[in-house]
């Protein structure tokens, strides 16, 4: 047993190996046949901590799940003059149905920012202005609202999540993009030969 799955309340998952702070609790907890082990996100937090390597995580799990590959050599050959023509096409429709889904995902996670940042921001000026301490800055403030909420805790780091992963589908739709630009362009050169070499031999 190299590795455990650990799911918080809130159904995020956090994988776990042997040196990990809470690993023994896991084995434990799976050696009592729990299924799935269950840990308070505020017990992660404490023992664990989190930073970026869990946004990058949830980047690779989502890219995974989304079906959707990063444009390679493969899928981009350098040489596109040695492409034959009904490839092109298949490529083209290929890189236009990603672009499109992209653009869909793009929207998608515009709104969820746009809601956490509003809820999250809401929530903070309220817990603020119940502080009545005027030498306190309202940095330290907003420190002070957040470290005696979990719940605004978790919002701020599903927001620092959603971010990362709107940069991530704005990259990859933009490189899509490109990608069905520049297979179009190279189409459209192969049929304007095609077409030439046709009325140069009849």
């Amino acid at each position: 047993m190299d590795k455990l799955r650990v799911l918080d309340e809130y159904q995020q998952p956090w994988d776990m190996k042997p040196g990990d702070v809470l690993w023994n609790e896991a084995v434990a907890a799976k050696n009592r046949g729990e299924d799935p082990i269950v840990m308070p996100l505020q017990h992660l937090v404490m023992n664990r901590g989190w930073g970026w390597w869990t946004v990058l995580e949830k980047q690779r799990n989502w890219a995974e799940k989304m079906g959707i590959p990063a444009i390679d050599e493969e899928m981009m050959p350098i040489s596109l003059e040695d492409v034959p023509l009904p490839v092109l096409r298949n490529k083209l429709q290929l890189f236009g149905a990603y672009a499109t889904r992209l653009e869909a995902i793009v929207g998608e996670y515009i709104g969820l920012v746009i809601a956490l940042k509003d809820s999250l921001g809401t929530a903070i000026s309220i817990g603020t202005t119940e502080i009545d301490d005027k030498k306190m800055s309202e940095k330290a403030k907003e420190a002070m609202v957040l470290e005696s909420s979990e719940t605004l805790r978790q919002t701020k780091r599903q927001l620092i999540e959603a971010e990362a992963l709107l940069a991530t589908a704005k990259g990859m739709c933009n490189a899509y993009g490109k990608a069905w630009d520049t297979i179009s362009r190279q189409m459209t050169a192969q049929m304007s030969e095609q077409r030439l070499a046709s009325e140069r031999v009849s």
